[in-house]
Order: structure tokens, then C-alpha cells, then sequence
């Protein structure tokens, strides 16, 4: 950051759009709009001890603690529009880090299906930030999985098994990718290609993930046949 501020710059959190899971048995859910004047560090280790996640944020850059003309605001998925000023000193370091992270989660969800060769599927492994799964009453728990999954647009769900553990397999409306979802613990899941995966609708499945069971972090999974 310092190549394109100088020393002394620091970026605040003016607005920040937020949500988190209230009760996972009854799927309800609380979104959040406030206005700070934090460091944007601060924000964050405040957004993770109470269990929200950003939806969008503005922000502001200072110099040595005074306020500057440089500032903007940032959005899921990859949304970031700049003051015309910070647009010249930033745009460069901005665009390379989106690109940066779309390029990363693109590699992610490529060639990963098993194809006409019938290789071993390349499954993604959801690891959550906390044990969203957790439940006394383990039926409860799977019944809130396999509801939640139910409710995933444009897509035909069915629920292979729902208890002890969740086997789901879904079929994507728009271009027939099919994958299966299996949840084996209580801060994972794991979602496995099947013959056919494509790039957009494996991205869109992992975005419904993360935005309706919790922040999670999407890392290559041991091999699994499914």
C-alpha cells in the first residue's frame, strides 16, 4: 500500500453492510448498516467476534490520521468504484487485487468434473470460521442443512441421506452441472463434481454457501468419490 499512498496511510471504515445467522434452526438471519469511523482492521476483528460477514463497505484513506480526498467502496462479488482521485493513485493496486482474487477463484473451480474420461472427481472442502453445524439434536442440525439447501434458486435438489450426516446432490437448471454435497462435521462440507461442472455454476454454488451457512474458506479437498 505504501507504493501507491505513501507512510503514514491507513484505511477507514465510513459504512459498513453486514449479516450473520441468528438462529440456525429457524433460518433466521439479521443484515446490518452502520456507520463507523474505525480503522478497517478494527472493523473486521469486531465483524468476526460476533459472527457477521461484509456484504459491501465504503471507505476512506488517511494520511498521518487527517482525512483525505482519497476514498470509495467496495461490494460483493468484486464491486469497486473509486473517487476520481483515488482512482489515479489506486486503481492500479485496486484492479490487481481483484484480479488477483477472481483469478484465484477461478483456478478454484476449473476442471474439476470428472469428465467424459471418468477421472476421480477434484472435490472443494468449505471450512467454516465456526461449527455451524453443531447440534444437540443431531436430526435438527441435518434438517436445517438440508432445508437451507432446498431453497438454493434454479437448481433440482435431492436429499440422498439427511441423517446422521447430510448426502445431497444438486442439479444446476441453467446448464445441467450436477454436484454432490456431503456435510461429515460440524465446520465442514464438502462439495464434489460430478460429470458435468461448469465454472459459472460451481462459483454460484459456492456463493450460496458461504452466504447461507456461514463464512467459509474454500480450499482443495482430499480426493472422495461421490
Amino acid at each position: 500500500m505504501d507504493k501507491y499512498l505513501g507512510r503514514g496511510a491507513e484505511i477507514y471504515l465510513t459504512r459498513v453492510g453486514s449479516r450473520r445467522w441468528l438462529s440456525k434452526e429457524k433460518q433466521k438471519s439479521e443484515t446490518s448498516l452502520r456507520w463507523t469511523d474505525l480503522p478497517y482492521r478494527t472493523v473486521i476483528d469486531e465483524a468476526r467476534e460476533q459472527g457477521f460477514y461484509f456484504h459491501n463497505v465504503v471507505f476512506e484513506i488517511r494520511i498521518d490520521g487527517k482525512p483525505s480526498p482519497l476514498g470509495g467502496a467496495l461490494s460483493r462479488p468484486n464491486i469497486l468504484s473509486l473517487s476520481p482521485i483515488a482512482a489515479r493513485r489506486l486503481g492500479d493496486f485496486g484492479v490487481a487485487r481483484i484480479i488477483e482474487h477472481a483469478i484465484s477463484k477461478f483456478e478454484l473451480v476449473t476442471d474439476r468434473s470428472r469428465g467424459d474420461t471418468y477421472r476421480p472427481p477434484r472435490a472443494v472442502l468449505a471450512q467454516f470460521s465456526e461449527h455451524v453445524f453443531a447440534d444437540k439434536a443431531a436430526d435438527k442440525a441435518a434438517r436445517v442443512v438440508t432445508d437451507r439447501l432446498r431453497k438454493y434458486p434454479r437448481a433440482s435438489i435431492a436429499i440422498i441421506h439427511g441423517n446422521p450426516y447430510v448426502h445431497a446432490r444438486i442439479v444446476d437448471l441453467d446448464d445441467s452441472s450436477a454436484f454432490a454435497v456431503l456435510v461429515t462435521s460440524t465446520d465442514r462440507m464438502m462439495v464434489i463434481p460430478q460429470l458435468r461442472s461448469s465454472e459459472p455454476s460451481f462459483s454460484r454454488l459456492l456463493e450460496y454457501i458461504h452466504d447461507n451457512f456461514g463464512e467459509a474458506t474454500f480450499v482443495d479437498a482430499p480426493k472422495a468419490n461421490a
